[in-house]
């Protein structure tokens, strides 16, 4: 039987190329792919946000794979989009707010209010929430599901 040898620079070769793959894969499991907004889960699909402790709200949960400027907002049938929160800046990380069917002021038509909104539950019906993620570069991601409220203002 021969014994085979093998050069220094082979097996150094060998090693760095190991170590390079092996770190490339950890890098991947601990950061993920490349996306910006991952692991977007609103938890649940029908809340009745008139305070009996009971579904009154949902989480909205997100994670940011780098800096960028978030919006949530919900959109109804007819097209209007009402913020929950419209370009709020945000570090890379994982994020949870509940909501509870409150979001920026808005006036609905034909209605006389004297002073400013500041903030309004929705009214009863199926909406479309998108969360909204767009970094320095531009680079813009969102995910979209469907949120129904009901036992809310009952005037809209």
């Amino acid at each position: 039987m021969s014994e085979r040898k093998y050069s220094p620079i082979l097996v150094g070769v060998l090693a760095l190329v190991f170590v390079v793959i092996a770190v490339a894969l950890l890098w991947r499991v601990v950061n993920g792919d490349s996306s910006l907004l991952r692991n977007v889960v609103v938890q649940k699909s029908l809340i009745t946000p008139n305070a009996d402790l009971d579904d009154d709200a949902t989480l909205i949960e997100y994670e940011l794979s780098r800096n960028a400027a978030v919006s949530i907002y919900f959109e109804n049938e007819a097209g209007q989009r009402f913020y929950f929160r419209q370009e709020k800046t945000r570090g890379a990380g994982e994020y949870r707010v509940a909501f509870s069917g409150v979001v920026d002021g808005y006036t609905l038509p034909d209605e006389q209010i004297v002073g400013d909104v500041q903030t309004r539950l929705l009214a009863d019906g199926t909406y479309t929430w998108t969360v909204l993620a767009t970094d320095d570069e531009g680079v813009t991601e969102q995910v979209q599901g469907q949120l129904a409220i009901a036992e809310a203002d009952p005037i809209f």
